[in-house]
């Protein structure tokens, strides 16, 4: 019987959110001069990082090299959920 730690399980879901929330973000993309994630692809992208968020806070803080991890993989999916929000709000911004 395998048994994976929580932390491992909260990376593992971290990785794995923001890969889809990346692929299918992109794939939602306008290519025009202000190019920018429609809304579907800021829906995802929003899930995702809250998911994330959700996976950070429940990721045990011992080990620290887990936790820390975590913290390093939930900074690419908050920043691109925050891309995809001002690319709604204001395209061409970023």
């Amino acid at each position: 019987m395998c048994i994976m730690s929580k932390t491992m399980r909260s990376i593992l879901t971290i990785m794995s959110s923001t890969i889809l929330a990346f692929i299918f973000g992109i794939s939602c993309y306008t290519p025009t001069w202000d190019g920018y994630i429609t809304m579907p692809g800021v829906v995802v992208a929003v899930i995702a990082a809250l998911i994330n968020t959700a996976a950070f806070l429940s990721c045990p803080m011992r080990p620290l090299i887990g936790k820390a991890l975590a913290l390093l993989l939930l900074v690419p999916s908050l920043w691109f959920a925050v891309y995809c929000v001002m690319g709604i709000i204001y395209p061409g911004f970023m």
